[in-house]
């Protein structure tokens, strides 16, 4: 179980390693979507070398496109979106609070993805201990991005 929970920890080390270089390519290239959307391409690319050597079709089925809701297909909408904002976002404000919001906001929209199903996901009912949770990863949120200091006393 332990090593389980590892992967997402990698996960994130790899978005944060992730968004410095696109925020690098940003810069080289003048454009934040044009460094987005290399990002995508290559990612694309990538993908599409997986699902052939898994001898997995890269179309999806048109039955799929048809009998499904429509907000199935906003994931791509939605990577863009984030991955974009934090090319934006980088040079003004640094590795660790382009890493450490993005994360608490993903905390917060969980909860509420699991307090009332949303995207037919399992209901999984807000407790004390998740309010609790919640508060700790809020304060060390705030902790983690220097927000209790005033700018010229951080070192």
């Amino acid at each position: 179980m332990l090593l389980l929970a590892l992967i997402p920890v990698f996960m994130g080390s790899g978005l944060a390693i992730q968004t410095a270089i696109n925020s690098r390519l940003g810069s080289v290239s003048g454009s934040s979507f044009l460094a987005s959307m290399v990002s995508f391409v290559v990612g694309a690319i990538f993908l599409n070398v997986l699902l052939i050597l898994t001898g997995t079709s890269p179309l999806v089925n048109m039955t799929t496109i048809t009998s499904n809701p429509w907000w199935i297909w906003l994931g791509g909408v939605l990577g863009v979106i984030g991955l974009t904002t934090n090319i934006l976002l980088f040079p003004k404000l640094g590795s660790v609070q382009t890493a450490v919001l993005p994360i608490f906001g993903q905390i917060v929209m969980g909860q509420i993805i699991d307090q009332f199903g949303l995207f037919k996901s399992p209901i999984s009912k807000f407790t004390i201990i998740k309010l609790v949770g919640l508060v700790l990863v809020a304060g060390g949120m705030l902790l983690a991005t220097g927000a209790f200091m005033p700018k010229d006393k951080i070192f």
